[in-house]
């Protein structure tokens, strides 16, 4: 009996020790895949991302990098996937928060897109983008005020994504404050120019 506790410990202790192993090493995976990511190279960024989550599929930046990867390959259902894999390990996920998003706006499913915009925002209130996207669907929504109040915060955040400035400019010729149309085509320019 006192050989078989042994054994049994022993056992334990290798496999503990295997994972162990396995988890740094699906970090040090992530890591390499983010760089190729960081570059735009996601054909290259998957296979690491993916031998991440074979290392530990409970890696959910593993998993929410690699369906942004998905994403801008256009490969929707992959994306989708890997967003929700994430999801479902850490339902805070910023990466996969805004992924899911994005697609759900692109399926017109507005409505959860807008959830989910609104929870990346309440997680990481300096995210600028989450910002120009919900300012989208308030409007949408035909909500003007709240999209000119989320959209001005997206500017404040990061003053040169254009898009911003395009959708602003929009809204005004529609309000037609043609001056504030300009200013904000004028500015679009400036930081395209950059």
């Amino acid at each position: 009996m006192k050989r078989f506790k042994l054994i049994t410990i022993g056992v334990l202790l290798i496999v503990l020790g295997t994972n162990c192993s396995n988890n740094r090493k699906d970090l040090e995976l992530v890591e390499q895949g983010k760089k190729f990511f960081l570059e735009e190279n996601y054909t290259e960024a998957i296979p690491y991302f993916t031998k991440a989550i074979y290392k530990n599929t409970r890696n959910d930046e593993a998993h929410a990098y690699r369906g942004f990867c998905y994403y801008q390959l256009e490969d929707y259902s992959n994306a989708m996937i890997d967003f929700s894999n994430a999801l479902i390990h850490n339902p805070n996920n910023g990466t996969a928060l805004f992924g899911d998003a994005c697609i759900r706006w692109n399926l017109e499913d507005y409505n959860q897109a807008f959830r989910e915009l609104d929870k990346l925002i309440q997680l990481n209130p300096d995210h600028d983008k989450a910002y120009f996207y919900r300012g989208r669907a308030f409007l949408y929504r035909n909500d003007t005020l709240s999209a000119l109040n989320d959209l001005a915060t997206a500017v404040q955040k990061d003053s040169c994504f254009i898009d911003t400035y395009y959708l602003l400019s929009s809204i005004k010729m529609a309000q037609k404050d043609f001056e504030a149309a300009e200013n904000y085509l004028a500015i679009a320019l400036k930081c395209k120019e950059k």
